[in-house]
């Protein structure tokens, strides 16, 4: 079970555009389930959430505040084999909306209860190779996944924290295109993929994937969301992945969406990782989204001393044997991310940042600057002071690294759980 209560400050400038989020006041939850329960996987989740939002600085608009309860449960029956899997699943959603100002049909309330049913399944086939000389295991898996979801008017409801998912090789094999409560999308499609992956015959890692998925929708889409345009019926846009782990070091992701109209590339994101040991990794990315934007992105955290030539491989291997610990005292880090538009022909986000350990404290220093428009930025700096094992005194950047550079490692952070067993008796 969980609770919170959570309230925005908006900063921003408020229009019929922009509009202030809600605050949850309160939010208690609740999760139930079993998995392999007499062959069956079912669990239970559910949520009740007080709504409230000012909308005194937005022309003719009114917040829908008021209480929102829902409750889902699902049951599934999974067989799974060494040759394949076969798993139908069905979901009930119930929801219901207690509202302070009455919807556009005279009601303050209103109620949607839905069934959606999916069968997912697959294949497995699988022989050994050889991939420039290295033993493989490569395998071919072909997928077939239907869901359904009968239609309800949904457009009178509120939207209090519900969006679109991304469109991507995962997404597509899901009951749901919305993320949040307010929506359940009208199903009936099937999706297609296959996907074959190449192992390390020696010790199992991944070394290689390739994927293509699409999506057939029997029906055009009439669940919406924000007046954003629904798909219609016939072939999706095709998707192809690839993903690449040729070691520990490199890795180099693919995604390319292919318009099923015109056969043009809609949307290609290229992804490139270089870690090469702890502290010290490279991120860059190129993201397309034909007609919307194009964009470079860079991201580092790395030791100045290798830029200096007064590296110590020996020092830091003492040093690295216990996660969590650094490089070693007496060492200077360079941190940043730069996110550059080529479309726009500006920086659009950019983070930059010195952090220096100490041994028994750490300095960290970050600059932040994030564009809003053309003619107005945001822009903060951010100075901490740790004293190791006892306090953090300043504003905290490491919510801000984390968050902007993948990988990112904490100087003072262990990524392993401690045994329940250390302190034994």
């Amino acid at each position: 079970m969980t609770a919170q209560v959570q309230r925005w400050q908006t900063l921003q400038d408020i229009n019929a555009t922009i509009l202030p989020p809600y605050d949850r006041t309160p939010q208690i939850g609740m999760s139930y389930g079993q998995w392999q329960a007499n062959g069956l996987d079912w669990s239970v989740r559910g949520d009740t959430t007080r709504f409230e939002a000012d909308f005194s600085r937005v022309p003719n608009m009114v917040a829908q505040n008021g209480e929102r309860s829902f409750v889902q449960a699902q049951v599934s029956r999974p067989w799974i084999r060494p040759w394949g899997f076969f798993t139908p699943k069905l979901q009930l959603h119930a929801t219901r909306y207690q509202l302070d100002q009455a919807m556009n049909n005279g009601s303050n309330s209103a109620n949607r209860v839905l069934p959606t049913y999916s069968l997912d399944s697959g294949l497995v086939f699988e022989r050994a190779a050889q991939w420039f000389g290295r033993s493989v295991a490569q395998t071919l898996e072909p997928r077939a996944f239907f869901a359904k979801t009968p239609y309800k008017d949904q457009s009178m409801l509120p939207v209090y924290d519900s969006g679109v998912t991304d469109f991507n090789l995962s997404t597509i094999y899901s009951e749901n295109t919305f993320v949040g409560n307010d929506r359940l999308i009208d199903n009936d499609a099937l999706t297609l993929g296959v996907t074959s992956r190449f192992f390390d015959a020696n010790n199992g890692a991944e070394l290689l994937r390739l994927g293509v998925a699409q999506r057939i929708r029997f029906s055009d889409q009439r669940v919406l969301l924000n007046n954003q345009p629904g798909a219609s019926a016939g072939l999706s846009d095709l998707l192809v992945g690839a993903g690449v782990r040729w070691d520990n070091r490199w890795a180099l992701d693919n995604t390319v969406q292919i318009n099923n109209q015109t056969n043009d590339i809609s949307r290609n994101t290229l992804q490139l990782r270089y870690y090469p040991s702890p502290y010290r990794v490279l991120n860059a990315a190129y993201r397309l989204n034909r007609g919307v934007s194009e964009q470079l992105d860079l991201g580092w955290q790395w030791p100045l001393s290798d830029l200096i030539g007064r590296s110590n491989s020996a020092a830091e291997s003492a040093w690295t044997r216990s996660p969590g610990q650094g490089l070693g005292p007496d060492r200077w880090f360079t941190v940043g991310r730069m996110n550059f538009s080529m479309s726009e022909g500006r920086m659009v986000e950019s983070l930059m940042g010195l952090e220096y350990d100490a041994g028994c404290w750490i300095g960290r220093i970050v600059f932040e600057r994030n564009q809003r428009s053309i003619a107005t930025s945001n822009t903060r700096l951010l100075f901490q002071l740790e004293l190791i094992g006892l306090a953090r005194i300043g504003s905290s950047p490491l919510a801000a690294l984390r968050n902007n550079i993948p990988r990112y490692q904490d100087l003072r952070d262990n990524p392993l759980q401690p045994s329940r067993f250390q302190n034994y008796e």
